[in-house]
């Protein structure tokens, strides 16, 4: 079994993982799974998004659009925060099925 992204679906946003280079952070979630970066053109980190939930992800054509939600109670609309990473410069790590991060499919197949 691959990681995918909608196995991540409900899950909150635990902190962002920096490492040494800008473009190289990734964003951890509650079970541990990471949504690795591996883009070196894209080094913004997301903005603030820690405690928001992981509700969605829209594919176009090069990049993949990760939606990110904030309830704020019964009378107010929900808070959404949109994260933007490269289709194919992105690794996807689930403890929960693999030991190592693995890139997406579109990387694995070039």
């Amino acid at each position: 079994m691959e990681p995918r992204l909608d196995y991540l679906y409900g899950q909150n946003v635990d902190g962002i993982v920096e490492n040494s280079e800008p473009w190289d952070w990734g964003i951890e979630l509650a079970s541990g799974s990471i949504i690795h970066n591996t883009d070196k053109r894209r080094t913004s980190q997301p903005g603030i998004i820690v405690g928001y939930t992981f509700v969605s992800y829209e594919e176009g054509e090069t990049d993949v659009h990760l939606l990110f939600s904030m309830y704020r109670g019964p009378e107010e609309e929900p808070d959404e925060q949109t994260v933007t990473m490269t289709k194919n410069q992105m690794q996807i790590y689930d403890p929960a099925i693999s030991d190592k991060p693995r890139q997406n499919e579109e990387e694995q197949d070039e």
